[in-house]
Formats: C-alpha cells, sequence, structure tokens
C-alpha cells in the first residue's frame, strides 16, 4: 500500500506542478497523464474446504495512474495501474482481500458539448489478488489472473491542458474459486473515482449540429450492462422458512446483455419492449455453491428531457415478467423455478452520434423478484432478490432522428437559497459485531435538503436523509436502520443554463437503530456518531424557479463494530450508497 501511495502522490505532485506552467505544453498534443482516488465496492465470494463466505464490506480508497494516447478525437488507447482498497468477507475471524492490477483499455468518446465528453471503455487487466486469512490457519494466498474490465465515465476540460474526470470502472471475476485451506476466491470490483489529467495543448471544439430529421419514429437497440444481485434464498421445505431458519445470502455481480425496440413519439416520450438475460449468479453463504439464473421480458415507458441538440436524459419505469430458477447443488443439481411479475425503474443518458444512431447509458432497478415463502415447484422456495444494473447500449433509428431545439430560460439565476426533497435506494453493506452476520439489502430513503449556492460554482448544503432499513443474513427479522444528517460543500460546472452536474463532501451525523428478535421479542437499541460523506449528482432545470435533481451519496462507517453504546456485539457497522431522485425549487 505504501508504494501504491507514493505512485499516486508522486503523479498529483507532476499534475500540479505541470499546471503551473499555463503558457507551455509539456506533452505532445494526443498525450496525456492522469492519476485519481475513488471509492471501491467489492463483489463476490471464497471457499474452505467444506464452507464458503460472501464478500460483504469494502475499505480504503482506490488509487489509479494511467497514461494515453488519442488516435483522433473519438478513440483513445489508455494503459495504467490501479490499487482496488480492500474487501472483507462475513467470516467471523474476518478474511480481508486486496486486489491491484495494471491495465489496457480502448476508449470510444463521444462529445457532449465544447468541455464536456462521454466515453466508455472496455480492456483486460492483469490483476494479482490476495486473501490474507484470520481464521483458524493464518495465511496469505495470492493469485494472478487476466480479467475484462470495462467502464463509463465523464471529462470535464478546465483549460487546454487540464481535464477533471469522473469514472467508473469494473472489474469482472478477478481470479478463481477453489477448495482447499486458503482461497482467493471470485472477486468483482465497481470503483468510482475522480481523476486529474494533464494533455498537450487541445483547444475547445464546438460539436457539429445534426441533420435533418423527425423527433418520432421507430428504433430498435441492444447493449451490454453490469448488473448487481442481492438476495437471499432459505433451504427449507416449509413455507413458514422466513421466520423460523437461517437464510444465504446470495450477493453477486454479472455482464449480462438485453435487446429492445421502441417507438419515439415526440422529444420527450417513447414506449419500448425487449428481453433481458441478467446471468447467472452465486449463492456463496450456500455449500456446496447455489447457482441462481434470472431472465426477463420488460416494457417500458420511457421520458426524455432534451439537454444539447445531441444529449438528453431519459427516466423510465415499467413492467417486467421475471423467470428465476434456483440450481441445488446439494441437492443434485435439483432445480426450483419461479416465474413472476415486477416492476422496474431507472435513469440515463443518450447522445445522438447522427441521425441514424444513438449511444444510451442507462442504470435500472429490478426489485421484488422471485419469493422466499412460497414453494417452488413443490420443494423449496427459489429465494427473493432485487437487481440493479448499469449498462451501455446502441441504438438504431429506422427513420432519421433529431429532437426539437432546447427552449432557452428567461432570467436564470441559481444564485441564492434552494431546498430539495428526493425519494431513492440505500443499498447497504456491512456486518454485525463478532457474530459474523452481516447486513444487506436495498430499501426505499428520504432526503429533505436546504442549500445556499454563492456563484455558478460554489455552494453549502444541509440535508437530512432517512436510510431504510438493511436485511440480516442470520434472520430477516433483525435490521438495521440509519438516519443521517450532514453538511456538505458543492462544486458545480454547468454544462448548459439547464443542466448542471456536481459533485459535494462533508460532515454527517448519523444514528442507527437495531431491530433485534430477542427470544421472540423485538428490541430496538440505538447508536449514534459522526462520519464523513461524498457525492455526485446533477440538476436539471424544468423552468426558472423549479428543476430535477439526481444525486448519488456515499455514507460510510455508519454504526460501531463493538456494539450499541460500546456495550454489547450486536450493533454493527455498514457502509450505504444511495442513489435518489427528485425535485427543487430555487428562490
Amino acid at each position: 500500500m505504501n508504494k501504491n501511495r507514493f505512485l499516486l502522490g508522486a503523479s498529483l505532485l507532476v499534475l500540479a506542478t505541470s499546471a503551473s506552467y499555463a503558457d507551455e505544453s509539456l506533452l505532445p498534443k494526443d498525450l496525456y497523464i492522469g492519476a485519481g482516488i475513488g471509492i471501491p465496492k467489492f463483489s463476490g465470494g471464497e471457499a474452505e474446504s467444506a464452507a464458503a463466505d460472501a464478500v460483504i464490506g469494502s475499505e480504503g480508497a482506490t488509487l489509479k495512474a494511467f497514461v494515453g494516447y488519442n488516435i483522433n478525437p473519438h478513440f483513445a488507447i489508455e494503459g495504467g495501474f490501479i490499487s482496488m482498497g480492500k474487501g472483507h468477507d462475513d467470516d467471523q475471524f474476518y478474511d480481508t482481500f486486496e486486489a491491484k492490477a495494471w491495465e489496457l483499455n480502448a476508449l470510444g468518446r463521444v462529445p457532449l458539448t465544447s468541455q464536456f465528453t462521454s466515453y466508455g471503455k472496455i480492456g483486460a487487466a492483469f490483476v494479482t489478488s490476495k486473501l490474507v486469512d484470520g481464521g483458524g490457519d493464518p495465511g496469505i494466498d495470492k493469485k494472478r489472473s487476466a480479467d475484462l474490465t470495462v467502464g463509463l465515465g465523464l471529462d470535464y476540460q478546465m483549460d487546454e491542458n487540464l481535464t477533471l474526470r469522473a469514472a467508473w470502472d469494473h472489474y469482472e471475476e478477478m481470479a478463481g474459486i477453489h477448495g482447499g485451506t486458503k482461497a482467493t476466491g471470485v472477486l468483482n470490483n465497481d470503483s468510482v473515482s475522480l481523476n486529474l489529467i494533464l494533455h498537450g495543448d487541445r483547444p475547445f471544439e464546438e460539436v457539429a449540429p445534426l441533420g435533418q430529421g423527425s423527433d418520432s419514429g421507430f428504433y430498435v437497440g441492444g447493449g451490454l450492462a453490469v448488473a448487481d444481485f442481492d438476495g437471499r434464498i432459505c433451504d427449507e421445505s416449509d413455507a413458514g422458512c422466513e421466520n423460523q431458519n437461517p437464510e444465504n445470502e446470495a450477493q453477486d455481480t454479472e455482464m449480462t446483455w438485453q435487446g429492445f425496440f421502441g417507438y419515439q413519439y415526440n422529444s420527450y416520450l417513447a414506449v419500448e419492449a425487449g428481453y433481458r438475460d441478467l446471468g447467472q449468479y452465486m449463492v456463496y453463504e450456500d455449500y456446496p455453491l447455489d447457482t441462481i439464473d434470472l431472465t426477463m421480458w420488460n416494457a417500458d415507458l420511457v421520458g426524455t428531457l432534451p439537454v444539447t441538440e445531441r444529449f438528453a436524459l431519459l427516466g423510465k419505469a415499467g413492467l417486467v415478467k421475471y423467470s428465476m430458477t434456483r440450481t441445488d447443488m446439494d441437492q443434485s443439481n435439483r432445480r426450483y423455478k419461479d416465474n413472476g411479475y415486477s416492476y422496474s425503474v431507472g435513469l440515463g443518458a443518450s447522445y445522438q452520434i447522427d441521425n441514424q444512431f444513438s449511444l444510451r447509458a442507462n442504470y435500472d432497478f429490478y426489485p421484488d423478484l422471485g419469493n422466499i415463502t412460497k414453494l417452488a415447484d413443490g420443494l423449496e422456495p427459489v429465494g427473493e432478490a432485487s437487481v440493479s444494473v448499469l449498462g451501455l447500449n446502441l441504438m438504431y433509428h429506422i427513420s432519421p432522428m433529431r429532437r426539437e431545439d432546447v427552449t432557452p430560460l428567461q432570467n436564470v439565476d441559481n444564485d441564492g437559497i434552494y431546498v430539495a426533497g428526493t425519494i431513492g435506494l440505500s443499498e447497504y453493506n456491512g456486518f454485525e459485531g463478532a457474530s459474523s452476520d452481516y447486513d444487506t439489502g436495498r430499501d426505499l430513503s428520504y432526503q429533505a435538503i436546504i442549500g445556499y449556492q454563492f456563484n455558478e460554482t460554489y455552494g453549502i448544503e444541509a440535508a437530512y436523509a432517512d436510510l431504510g432499513k438493511s436485511v440480516d443474513d442470520d434472520n430477516s427479522n433483525e435490521r438495521a436502520e440509519a438516519a443521517v444528517g450532514s453538511l456538505s460543500a458543492t462544486y458545480s460546472i454547468p454544462m448548459t443554463e439547464r443542466f448542471v452536474p456536481f459533485a459535494k463532501a462533508g460532515l454527517t451525523a448519523w444514528q442507527v437503530g437495531r431491530e433485534q428478535d430477542d427470544a421472540g421479542a423485538n428490541v430496538v437499541e440505538r447508536d449514534k456518531g459522526t462520519g464523513w460523506t461524498v457525492g455526485l449528482g446533477a440538476k436539471y432545470a424544468l423552468n426558472e424557479s423549479f428543476g430535477l435533481r439526481a444525486n448519488w451519496d456515499f455514507l460510510p462507517n455508519l454504526g460501531r463494530e463493538s456494539g450499541v453504546n460500546q456495550s454489547v456485539d450486536d450493533s454493527g457497522k455498514s457502509d450505504v450508497h444511495n442513489i435518489s431522485l427528485g425535485l427543487y425549487k430555487q428562490f
């Protein structure tokens, strides 16, 4: 880790020093170097002899350093080094995992404005992963592997030599699962990071206008995605197993694909339907490892908000018909299947390459899949799950497509006081004291915000968030619930007069309660503390006073390992990711 910190520090020092030479280019025009820091999230599991444990927590920071070359304005190659931080499992001995990699990537870029450019990447990561066994046979096991990496990001060109990058990177199935005394396991890593890039003189370039077209017509599309599965199963032939028996958590990440077709009514509304294969997921808490396969058909209503002629935001909601199958490995591969209906919601953005082709990046959430109590095939429940999906799709418009021009706002003034309210989705990742039970699951969250914008760049805001409840892997009646107050500084970068991305960082005061099933009696115990938070988001002005606001907040270390009021080992500690959408009012 010291070497990694030295590498990052040296990279940032070079970039900071170079920034002082505003009139001199230190690099050729198409060469660039960069470094960054971010937040890791591990998933996966490891097996030891006849037992298996799920990876349920992450700690530390993602550290990155890279160098790239622009082949042309739309394509680049990039190589670099990343230290992914640490993960840990739910074993009572607290096994820990580390991963670092050298990687080589191809980047595809699409310019949104003269200063903002979005990109997608795909490449190979040459990973060294390490398991530190904290149990009865302490030791270190290392594994090297070549693995797939994909990512999405947004670049903001600050001047001709410096660019700020927000990035999401995914590393798929690092290392391999093994039996025996020690095992590295299967690790997936998702990282969100901020990066500073130094490049040769690069003038600002305006985006070329689109040709003529219609804002309505049919389209088809398809693409790849990363799906994050969070669920639980119960090995019991009694429909009452939810309240009687321990459950096994199923947390895993998989590459998936989808295909769809739709009809665009106008610049603001579309309907579409499609098919999605969400892959196969491992139940690491069960041994031998059960698997869950999931496919679905979906029908969605899609709303669009144009930001520029080529770039638009979107929201979607719809119905899904799913098929969920669990393969029980300790029952001669017996299969339990459940077909059912649920709903989905999503957010995204699209970029029109030309009048015929578009790119779409989207986040979709599918709750309430499967069933933990209903017997599948008269034998056992198939389990229940929620799935979040982040994907990139290519769309073909059968008729040439061109949205209406964005209507300019009048008398826009974003300075001053604003209030906002959002509703969203919180995801818990943590554990409960020495019992080795862990808190996971997703729940609805609510947030109220009041802030003050000093100018178009700097602001301050206070917020209160109810983050809902987690689910404990030992008994579904035992839950952690968190509420957080925060005070944060905000940094905004207007893309247009309507669309303003922002970043924020601040301090928190939290309260965590645990509803514990104690000999049949529910007992609520609470603890309080302080911490920190970081986040990213964006605002879209509907008119001069009202708008939409979307944000992602990371709230680490809520609760205590040593128990409520430092008395008993039942408080636990969780990291919470919160994604939310709502309205704001500018005064």
